[in-house]
């Protein structure tokens, strides 16, 4: 018969495998698409792989500050509205790139570009947000099909257990603007299985829009939008609500 010191040794024992197991398991989550918050004690690291709507350079007379079009100011673009959301909602803490998406969408040279691609997801991303297809100037779904799978297919082999969520198409911005962007995004996450975040009521919406109203500068003045192409991208508000639906998607 086994004593009461040998029955209170063998709970033990059972209670710290058990929670032995626990831990491994929480260990096997790291980037992965069940939790990713669970990466790195509560740290994510997220690219953004995208074009103005993401990030877009100061031009003379045209774009006043180097943030997403065509939010008022840095920090209220979507890319940092969603690291925000994130801390506020999540607690976690966010580390993010961006790679201009326009490499993908214009750049003739595929092995360069998918070189410079390589060298950002060295940053090994947890979550990778793709916004792309707005600047395709021609080509057959079929062959932006294989381009976007040879894209995710990249990203999944360089960083293990990402989790990619694809936005939907903004635009078209300009008369020569690819029709194509969702018909396309949308057959690529059906076959590979990744979340696809419609946009097309932001797009459709004044009120989300820009529509000619003033941003503030990096030189801390306000500006006015002139540009029809800047007018038409997305206002704070708009901007808003690209992050929630981010977030709601990870």
């Amino acid at each position: 018969m086994t004593s009461v010191s040998g029955k209170r040794f063998m709970r033990a024992a059972v209670m710290a495998a058990v929670v032995l197991a626990v831990l491994l398991l929480a260990g096997t989550v790291r980037r992965g698409a069940a939790d990713v918050y669970a990466a790195d004690g509560k740290k994510i690291r997220i690219l953004f792989i995208g074009n103005s709507v993401t990030f877009h350079e100061k031009s003379k007379g045209t774009w006043y500050g180097n943030w997403g079009m065509a939010a008022t100011k840095k920090g209220k673009d979507y890319v940092h509205q969603t690291c925000k959301l994130l801390k506020a909602k999540k607690q976690v803490k966010v580390k993010y790139k961006i790679w201009n998406s326009v490499y993908f969408e214009r750049m003739s040279n595929r092995g360069a570009m998918y070189r410079m691609l390589k060298k950002k997801l060295k940053f090994k991303p947890d979550v990778v947000v793709l916004q792309i297809t707005e600047n395709i100037m021609k080509g057959s779904n079929g062959h932006w099909v294989k381009e976007i799978k040879k894209l995710v297919k990249l990203i999944r082999k360089s960083s293990k257990g990402v989790k990619i969520v694809m936005l939907g198409t903004f635009g078209p911005f300009s008369a020569w603007s690819w029709k194509n962007g969702n018909t396309v995004k949308r057959a690529v996450c059906s076959a590979m299985d990744i979340p696809f975040i419609d946009v097309s009521d932001i797009v459709s919406n004044a009120a989300y829009k820009n529509n000619y109203s003033k941003v503030r500068g990096d030189d801390g003045k306000w500006h006015s939008v002139t540009v029809k192409g800047v007018a038409i991208h997305p206002n704070d508000r708009g901007m808003r609500e690209i992050a929630e639906r981010i977030v709601a998607k990870l």
